[in-house]
Order: structure tokens, then C-alpha cells, then sequence
């Protein structure tokens, strides 16, 4: 006997099925804009996404354009060389406000090397953490086995690994996903910063001084 309601079902399952598949390869630009926590315009590309999209030319800009990553805000930043720690303004061109809070000097306990720079993180424009760095590599994220943890979401569990060495301290970004930002504007995986130099992820700021 012909049974008719099996093929009406596998094909309205396929039907649906296409449907489901063109939608997502549609809506493929908004989807991504959403995740990347780092766009800026993520209105403007799902406009594109939704009026152009229907458009092969469109669908494209939109795509690449939900790819793109912004630079964090800029964030003034100095040394304070009286009080040997970073400074940070809480409002652009000033740089009388000093810090909310003050941390000690933490040493990790397999330091054995002479300490030769200071480290200094600072989140949302207060000072979280102060630390000897030596040549010896220390590793810098929010994982709990990372030698100087810092609890941030924009944070990577292993962020980065910085080394004191003659010429400055090597700073190497480990992959992270929102990545490290020199003075808040260049994006870097590698660098030896000196005085006055400051790198950015998120709210986040580390920034070194000779000792």
C-alpha cells in the first residue's frame, strides 16, 4: 500500500531543514557581531546583515565587518617615581587622582633570581597588584595555576608571560583572545617595554618600572 504521509513528512523535514540552513548562513554576520565582545558597532553591522544580506556583495561586508576588533578605550597612564607605582588618571589629562587602593609587594615563592623591574596591574583605575619581575618568566592570566592571577573576564587563563632582561622586560601575549593592546591603541603579541610603556586588555593595564 502507497503511504504517502511518510514522504510528505521527509519532505516537509527537509524543507525545514533548508530553511534552518539559510537562515543561520543569513544571519551568519549577526551572530558573530553578538559574540564579539570587542566590536563597537555591532547596530551597524546587523542593519547591513538584515537589509543587504539578501545580496551576496552585502552579506560579505557584513561578515567581515562582524569580524572586526576595536581597540579597548585609551586610557592615560603614567609612573609615579615618588611612590615607585603605575598611576592612573581617572579622568583623561589629569593625573593628580592617585589610585583607590594600594596592594603589597607579593614575591612568587620560587623567585630566586635578583628582581631587577616592578609590575604593576591596575583594573577599572585602581592599583590590584604590585610584584617583582625577574629574569625568570612568570606567567599572567586568570587561571588558578598562573603565577600572578587576575580575576577579569576579558582576561585569558594564561595572558601573558613577561621576563626581565637587560634591555626591558620581554612581554609575550600567549595567544588570548581579546588580545594586548600597547598605550590602549596598537594591537601586539610581542614586546619589550620599558618605563612609561603600558599594555591594555579590557579594563585591565600592566605597566612596568626599573627598580
Amino acid at each position: 500500500m502507497y503511504n504517502s504521509g511518510g514522504e510528505e513528512f521527509v519532505a516537509l523535514f527537509g524543507i525545514l531543514l533548508l530553511i534552518l540552513v539559510f537562515g543561520v548562513l543569513y544571519f551568519l554576520p549577526t551572530i558573530i557581531v553578538v559574540c564579539n565582545k570587542q566590536h563597537n558597532n555591532k547596530v551597524g553591522v546587523i542593519i547591513v546583515n538584515f537589509l543587504l544580506g539578501w545580496s551576496f556583495l552585502g552579506w560579505v561586508i557584513s561578515l567581515v565587518w562582524s569580524f572586526q576588533k576595536s581597540a579597548p578605550a585609551q586610557v592615560q597612564v603614567s609612573l609615579n617615581a615618588n611612590h615607585n607605582s603605575f598611576q592612573q588618571p581617572h579622568s583623561v589629562g589629569s593625573f593628580s587622582q592617585q589610585p583607590q587602593s594600594q596592594t603589597r609587594v607579593v614575591s612568587p615563592p620560587s623567585l630566586v633570581t635578583p628582581c631587577t623591574w616592578q609590575g604593576f596591574l591596575y583594573r577599572d583605575g585602581a592599583l590590584q597588584r604590585q610584584f617583582p619581575v625577574s629574569t625568570r618568566s612568570l606567567i599572567i592570566g586568570r587561571s588558578n595555576d598562573a603565577d600572578i592571577q587576575i580575576d577579569d573576564g576579558q582576561v585569558s587563563g594564561r595572558h601573558w608571560q613577561i621576563q626581565a632582561t637587560d634591555n626591558g622586560v620581554e612581554l609575550k601575549d600567549l595567544n588570548s583572545s581579546n588580545g594586548t593592546w600597547k598605550h590602549g591603541q596598537t594591537r601586539t603579541e610581542w614586546d619589550l617595554a620599558q618605563e612609561g610603556d603600558w599594555y591594555q586588555v579590557g579594563s585591565v593595564q600592566l605597566g612596568f618600572r626599573r627598580v
